[in-house]
Order: C-alpha cells, then sequence, then structure tokens
C-alpha cells in the first residue's frame, strides 16, 4: 500500500470515528453505568446468579456500601479544601451507596448518599497543590454519585444546583490566564478555584 492509499484510508478511519461519535447520546444515568446496566445487575441479584450474587453480598457488606457510612473529610461543610486534603474515602463512600440505591431502592441508602454529596456544596476553593488534573481527578467518585442520585425525589433541586454551581465555581471560562493569573495559590485565602478549574483549565 503506498502513502496515497494510507493517507485515504486513514482519513475514512477519522470520518467513520466522527461520525459514530456525533451518533453517541449521553443518556441518564450515564457516566460509568446506564439504565441497562441497572436492569442486568437487579436480575442477576434477584436470580442469586453466581458469581456475580456473591460479589453483590461483598460489595453490600463493604464499609463504604452502608447506609450507616459516618463521613471522615474534616473538610466537609466549609468553603475551602487543599487538594491533599480531599477524603477519597468520603467520595467512594458517596458512589458505593448511590450504587446500592440504585440496586435496592431502599431510601436509606439514597438519604445517605446524599447527605456525603451536599456536605461538598459550599466549596469555593481547593488550593493547586500538587498536579492539579492529577489530584483533583479524585472527585470524579463524588460526580458519578450524584449523577447515580440525580432521580432521587428526595435530593432538593436547590442542593442539586448548589452541587452543580459548586463544581464549576467561580463559572465557565476558556480563558487560562484568568486561572494562571488570579487563582493559581497554595495560600487557601488568596486561592478561589474548584475542581472543574484545576481539572479541566489548569496543567
Amino acid at each position: 500500500m503506498n502513502f496515497r492509499q494510507l493517507f485515504f484510508a486513514f482519513l475514512m478511519v477519522l470520518v467513520l470515528s466522527s461520525t459514530a461519535m456525533a451518533q453517541r447520546k449521553f443518556i441518564h444515568p450515564g457516566i460509568s453505568h446506564t439504565q441497562a446496566d441497572f436492569d442486568r445487575m437487579r436480575a442477576m441479584i434477584s436470580a442469586k446468579e453466581e458469581p456475580f450474587y456473591s460479589a453483590y453480598q461483598t460489595f453490600k457488606t463493604n464499609a463504604y456500601s452502608k447506609s450507616t457510612y459516618v463521613q471522615t473529610c474534616a473538610y466537609a461543610n466549609t468553603t475551602q479544601i487543599p487538594q491533599d486534603k480531599m477524603d477519597i474515602e468520603d467520595f467512594r463512600a458517596a458512589y458505593n451507596i448511590a450504587l446500592m440505591w440504585k440496586l435496592t431502592d431502599d431510601d436509606a441508602y439514597a438519604r445517605k448518599a446524599v447527605a456525603i454529596i451536599n456536605s461538598f456544596n459550599k466549596l469555593t476553593s481547593v488550593s493547586s497543590g500538587g498536579t492539579g488534573p492529577l489530584n483533583a481527578s479524585k472527585v470524579h467518585l463524588l460526580i458519578e454519585a450524584a449523577e447515580l442520585m440525580r432521580d432521587y425525589s428526595g435530593w432538593n433541586e436547590s442542593d442539586k444546583q448548589a452541587f452543580r454551581d459548586m463544581l464549576v465555581h467561580p463559572g465557565y471560562s476558556s480563558k487560562v490566564n484568568m486561572f494562571v493569573t488570579n487563582y493559581d495559590y497554595y495560600d487557601l485565602s488568596k486561592n478561589n478555584v474548584t475542581w472543574y478549574w484545576n481539572a479541566y483549565t489548569f496543567d
């Protein structure tokens, strides 16, 4: 195959890939799971199909999957948090417990997951310690949990919006220099950056 043929073959792959991406739609609950995933998991649990049922029992008894989970992050319900103090245990618990709600419909799980998510709604500052995108990526578990809980009627609309606002504080912007000039501080009293900025406009 000569260069011309290789070039057109590569071009065709790009066109086909772009078409496939354009046809792909985000379907709630989205991110790592679809409703079909949950339907399949619930069916396996109901039928006690192995090895899936045993895996579910192990997941259910995990400390991070319990509706009685006690939060450990000292910065929950505050406005400022250093990146190295972001407690992945609380984020893991929010995600696990949200999954348990999707699998069981038990509102005790829903209430706990929402309580954990809401406890981070007030954040307006996450310090830039370390490599921003790597440190801030811990939050994906909390975002996954929020997506799973979006249908829960007990999650107040104002709290949902507060979570959305927190994620993008101080707002969407393509001006990276605005971040570097005004917000890139280890000093939390000067820093004004939450996860959106550190994860997506920093490095």
